[in-house]
């Protein structure tokens, strides 16, 4: 009895669930907390005294449970002799409880002697989640020791490695299985101080952190940030824990931003203008060099003064009132006058922004001398005033339309030509009020291409405010600022005096047919009818030269009223080509002769105009022989001598500034030499292709003439030309192809 009560006292001490079994697999014995199941086992349950082990068990596996098979094996291998003794942990989830309680069931025989066995369920929670955790901590270092993207080398004291991360492989350029085994002066130079004094500093303090050089697989020096300790493993070894990170990238990126920070200090500093910041007080904080060249301080002069010692007196309230605007909305554009060293004033453009640093804000100002462009504008201004007065009094009719094609401005000779009033022009489209019903479309057509850069000019016919027709001669003219046409001038010359001539010498002519017809009956009637034609021919020539004249001088004031000196240099060689036929009708009014022109003299007088244009004094030597030619070849063969001689004259910069030109007849063959250093720059495939408009002209010219050419490569270069001469006569000769 004493021996049972010290069994069971010896089960209840137990800290888990206890009974014991006989060979039957009975329960003999068990302790309290097996009676009352107080770890939850579903293995426990009603298994009371005397209860058979396997019955319980066996209702279990009935369930699905996995764990109550194995033990039912487990059992019975111990019972059987089989085995020295069973255990296996199992997991019990409470209905309810959020947690999981791991126990851990042993069978092992206690006396063989009296086949008694002993089943122990006990908690094992505790240490089973330790083993859980000590597991996945494990798992979780090898896995951020692997991905880690900084390079670990583990080495022992002596420097060799030992284990390194996929990282540490890759930036030193070593495959993974390489580096184990490697020494320490593999992967640096120890002849280089900084090794020598980073391991110093490592070996005093167990630990160094900072930058180092690492030798790569190649020996090429890879520069980066290292964390180095001394610590000791589970065997007490001293071991070495290393990480670090190529930072070659970060050192460049910082070489370019030195190379930044230079070339910035570099760009202020050879900024045009003034730069400078100021506080709020008008504090001087930096400055570029500007300020000295520009103001003629020293830097020690700048750093005692206040923005408001440099600023003239009469804009030091603008100063003032600036700074305010600025703080408060950020941003200012002004104009400051400047006192200068030498006592010069000088007026600058700033442009102002705030800028912050910290807990302080900065105004960053950029200044620039306008002065002399106050005195462009006030020069513009007079210039405009002067333009105003030459358009308003102008002789013709003139109207500035503007890019939406309304009528700007009109002057008086416009006004009174058409009979509107200002009211009824400006604001409207000018060019389809005055054009009659059927060439509306002609006018729009032409004032389009006008505003793509294309000048025009036509005779047509415009309306007058009470429906009469006016007949006038049209010349646009586009108005560019920097290559885009932002207007255009029309200019009309009433010529409904010419055109009644031209149909009263039509009706001459026709007056002249009829007269053949009758020449018998009057002859005397009709060489007086002949004589009136000749006059009023010469006074047509002569009105025409006038008319020509007239066109050339609107140029003139085109020309003064614009600054673009490439469309100053086309309306010049227009002028030039009006000019070469204004020249041809002079010569016809002032000579008896009203259908031939005297081709020598004609070239002289040329000449001489193109002298008086060029501004390069070009010389032009003249060998003439007296040839007379009619009136269709002379404007043809005057305007392409007026071509090339223009073209010789332009181009005579860096070339010799002496032109020569010969004329003479053979028979019935004109000929023209020409000799000049542009020709050199031409070929004859130049002529014929006419790509450029000068030489274009040429070569319709010369179809017109039905001429022939040829270039002379000898002391003087020279092009020859030369046509028949005949007595065609018809209208006058059109550029058409």
């Amino acid at each position: 009895m004493n021996t049972e009560i010290m069994e069971l006292n010896l089960l209840n001490s137990f800290p888990a669930c206890v009974a014991l079994l006989n060979s039957q697999a009975e329960v003999s014995k068990a302790n309290k907390r097996w009676k009352e199941n107080s770890s939850g086992s579903p293995f426990i349950g009603s298994s009371s005294i005397g209860k058979n082990y396997f019955h319980v068990l066996a209702k279990q596996a009935e369930t699905g449970n996995d764990y109550a098979l194995k033990m039912i094996l487990g059992l019975r291998s111990v019972l059987d002799g089989e085995k020295e003794s069973f255990s296996i942990p199992y997991s019990v989830s409470t209905e309810g409880a959020e947690k999981v309680q791991w126990l851990k069931v042993t069978i092992k025989p206690v006396d063989k002697e009296q086949e008694k066995f002993m089943v122990v369920h006990g908690d094992v929670t505790r240490e089973y989640q330790t083993a859980i955790a000590l597991r996945d901590c494990e798992d979780r270092y090898k896995q951020q020791f692997k991905d880690n993207i900084m390079g670990i080398i583990l080495s022992n004291q002596e420097g060799e490695i030992l284990e390194c991360n996929p990282s540490a492989a890759a930036i030193l350029g070593y495959d993974s299985d390489e580096l184990p085994g490697l020494p320490k002066e593999k992967l640096m130079d120890m002849k280089n101080p900084d090794a020598i004094h980073a391991l110093a500093i490592r070996e005093q303090s167990g630990e160094f952190q900072g930058e180092m050089i690492f030798l790569n697989k190649r020996g090429v020096e890879i520069p980066v940030d290292v964390t180095s300790k001394l610590y000791r493993n589970e065997h007490a070894q001293l071991r070495v824990f290393t990480m670090f990170r190529d930072v070659s990238q970060k050192k460049a990126v910082e070489q370019e931003l030195l190379k930044e920070q230079r070339f910035t200090k570099t760009a202020i500093s050879s900024l045009p203008g003034l730069f400078v910041v100021l506080d709020q007080n008008g504090t001087l904080i930096n400055w570029n060099d500007t300020m000295y060249r520009d103001l003629g301080y020293s830097e020690e002069e700048l750093r005692q003064y206040n923005a408001f010692d440099i600023v003239n007196e009469k804009s030091r309230e603008a100063l003032r009132e600036n700074l305010e605007q600025v703080y408060s909305t950020g941003h200012v554009v002004t104009n400051l006058d400047l006192n200068l060293k030498n006592g010069e004033v000088r007026t600058y453009r700033f442009r102002s922004n705030l800028f912050e640093s910290g807990q302080n804000k900065y105004v960053v100002a950029t200044g620039i001398d306008i002065s002399e462009n106050l005195k462009i504008e006030e020069e513009k201004k007079v210039a405009f005033e002067l333009m105003s007065q030459l358009f308003d009094n102008a002789p013709v009719g003139m109207v500035l339309i503007d890019s939406e094609k309304k009528a700007e401005r009109v002057n008086d000779k416009f006004v009174k030509m058409f009979g509107f009033n200002r009211n009824e022009l400006v604001g409207k489209n000018v060019t389809q009020l005055i054009s009659p019903a059927h060439l509306k479309e002609e006018s729009a057509s032409l004032l389009n291409k006008t505003f793509k850069g294309i000048t025009g000019q036509q005779e047509t016919v415009r309306l007058h405010k009470n429906g009469e027709e006016i007949s006038i001669l049209l010349a646009t003219v586009p108005v560019s600022v920097n290559d885009a046409v932002m207007a255009t001038y029309e200019m009309y010359v009433d010529i409904s005096q010419r055109v009644k001539l031209e149909k009263r010498i039509t009706d001459l002519f026709k007056m002249e047919q009829e007269a053949r017809l009758e020449v018998e009956k009057g002859k005397e009637t009709l060489e007086k009818t002949l004589h009136e034609k000749e006059v009023l021919l010469q006074e047509v020539h002569h009105r025409v030269k006038n008319n020509l004249a007239v066109i050339t001088g609107l140029m003139d004031l085109q020309m003064m009223d614009g600054d673009d000196d490439k469309l100053s240099n086309r309306l010049k060689q227009v002028q030039s080509r009006i000019f070469a036929i204004a020249k041809i009708h002079e010569s016809v009014y002032q000579q008896a002769d009203v259908v031939h022109v005297e081709l020598h003299s004609y070239f002289q007088r040329l000449t001489n105009q193109i002298i008086e244009m060029d501004e390069d004094s070009t010389f032009i030597d003249l060998d003439l022989r007296p040839v007379n030619l009619n009136l269709n070849q002379a404007v043809s063969c005057g305007l392409l001598i007026n071509e090339l001689l223009f073209l010789s004259t332009e181009a005579a910069d860096g070339m010799s500034d002496r032109i020569g030109l010969k004329l003479s007849m053979s028979g019935n063959r004109v000929k023209i030499v020409l000799s000049a250093d542009y020709i050199q720059t031409i070929t004859k495939k130049d002529i014929e292709t006419g790509e450029l408009l000068n030489l274009k002209i040429v070569q319709v010219l010369l179809h017109q003439l039905k001429a022939s050419f040829e270039f002379i490569y000898e002391e003087k270069n020279s092009l020859r030309i030369t046509f028949e001469k005949t007595n065609v006569r018809g209208s006058s000769n059109a550029f058409l192809v």
